[in-house]
């Protein structure tokens, strides 16, 4: 079966309520017992002209704690050791001057700013290994410098600046990692 709205503004909302939760939306593909399920694509439509349409995802306000935005690829339930769950790409658009991705904690308008935490995902076998974080600053062609990369703690205007910590990982049953700062080779 195939649904298609049309129009100059399309509008899919639930029901409001002044006295109980809110209606909600749900928007889900097929399942399959034999092959691949049906995609979900949600995506603004493109411009010969001017400025393609953005897409905004956000989780609505709150006069008590805000709601969460949550974007999560699916498991894989394959009992296979090489079988991978999704992955999850934020990437900025490609162009003359490549599109930025920002990852921020929110700011907090009384109490501390919300942090920003990346990591590598755990191991639940005994034989498996963490995963790992690169940061890296990307490539550059022919005489142009390769981008940067910098690591800061918070300024502050009238108490103590943010620490920078780098520690490597503790083990119990055997050594902690080892920690390495250095710079490349030049073929100059």
């Amino acid at each position: 079966a195939r649904l298609s709205l049309t129009g100059e503004i399309v509008n899919l909302s639930s029901s409001s309520s002044e006295s109980s939760s809110s209606g909600a939306v749900r928007i889900l593909s097929g399942s399959s017992a034999g092959a691949v399920s049906g995609d979900i694509l949600i995506g603004s439509g493109d411009s010969s002209n001017d400025k393609a349409g953005d897409v905004t995802v956000a989780a609505g306000s709150s006069a008590t704690d805000g709601a969460s935005v949550s974007i999560e690829a699916g498991a894989s339930l394959a009992k296979d050791v090489t079988a991978v769950g999704g992955a999850v790409s934020l990437k900025g658009g490609n162009g003359p001057v490549g599109g930025s991705a920002d990852i921020s904690g929110g700011a907090g308008t009384i109490g501390a700013g919300g942090n920003v935490r990346i990591a590598g995902g755990e191991s639940s076998r005994v034989s498996g290994v963490g995963g790992s974080v690169t940061i890296e600053g990307g490539a550059a062609r022919g005489d142009m410098n390769g981008g940067a990369v910098s690591v800061k703690g918070g300024d502050s205007t009238d108490a103590v600046g943010g620490f920078l910590e780098l520690s490597s990982g503790g083990s119990l049953m055997a050594d902690s990692g080892s920690g390495k700062i250095f710079t490349a080779d030049s073929e100059r």
